[in-house]
């Protein structure tokens, strides 16, 4: 069967070194249900300018073809979706080379039941033939019925990767947001643990979509996400969009910088690099 054109596309642009690199997902198994064909798994796909796709793999399984990829045989393995962004290095880190792109996975199948699906953080050096990727992070379940969404990732201005992704509510517990960085240009991720106020106090739950942007006047990294203004609800409506500095050296978000704001002043981009 021929794969459906590729969805949720993400891409981003190496000015410097003049590369595109696009990712999207797209159907890799099918299973029978009532008569029907149905997608059962999905994997994302890696575009740079003037390559072939290729399938993005933290198992070490053989590449699945991008026309024909729905294989009974390959289905199971490297299943994945796309996270929210990916990020290009600006500059040579210790443990970080000018031009190396990363790029969140999430919905990776867990291995246990206790556990709901993870993410993995993808990533290549320019000139590079293979992707590589970090270790693959899961969450337990009584902290999260979703396991890790939607991860966004930024790099700090002291070469550590930040992800940061959203865990929905439990029967007893409100919707949070993890957070996991890497210290080692991405070869390894730390177990997710819950993103804080400085002053140690709880984040309201969230309602919908966030990213990272950099202050190009202050060279500050700062997070956009709508939060509520409730704490004791799963999964609260009631809620605003805020601009947060993070703290980059424990990463936390420094309460007194919460702004609220207008979508509409984002839009400046001698000011915001949006990723």
């Amino acid at each position: 069967m021929k794969m459906q054109e590729g969805f949720f596309r993400k891409s981003v642009y190496d000015k410097v070194r003049d590369v595109r690199y696009s990712f999207y997902t797209r159907p890799i198994s099918m299973r029978k249900h009532s008569g029907l064909k149905i997608t059962s798994g999905t994997c994302v796909f890696a575009e740079e300018s003037g390559l072939p796709p290729v399938m993005l793999r933290y198992e070490d399984k053989p590449q699945i073809s991008p026309e024909y990829p729905v294989d009974s045989d390959c289905g199971e393995y490297n299943q994945a979706g796309c996270g929210v962004n990916p990020i290009i290095a600006w500059m040579d880190f210790r443990s970080i080379q000018a031009g190396t792109v990363y790029f969140p996975l999430c919905k990776i199948p867990a291995p246990e039941n206790k556990y709901d699906p993870g993410i993995v953080l993808m990533y290549k050096k320019y000139g590079d033939t293979d992707w590589r990727h970090s270790n693959v992070i899961f969450i337990e379940h009584k902290l999260s019925m979703t396991g890790l969404l939607n991860p966004v990732i930024s790099l700090l201005n002291n070469g550590v990767i930040l992800l940061i992704c959203q865990g929905m509510g439990t029967s007893k517990t409100s919707g949070k947001y993890f957070y996991c960085v890497s210290e080692d240009g991405g070869k390894n991720l730390s177990y997710p643990e819950e993103l804080r106020y400085h002053d140690g106090s709880i984040l309201p739950p969230f309602l919908s979509g966030h990213c990272f942007l950099r202050n190009r006047g202050n060279e500050k990294t700062y997070w956009l996400t709508s939060i509520s203004g409730k704490t004791d609800v799963r999964n609260c409506c009631d809620s605003k969009y805020f601009l947060m500095e993070i703290d980059e050296e424990k990463p936390v978000v420094i309460k007194k910088q919460k702004m609220n704001i207008d979508l509409q002043m984002l839009n400046n981009r001698k000011t915001w690099i949006i990723y």
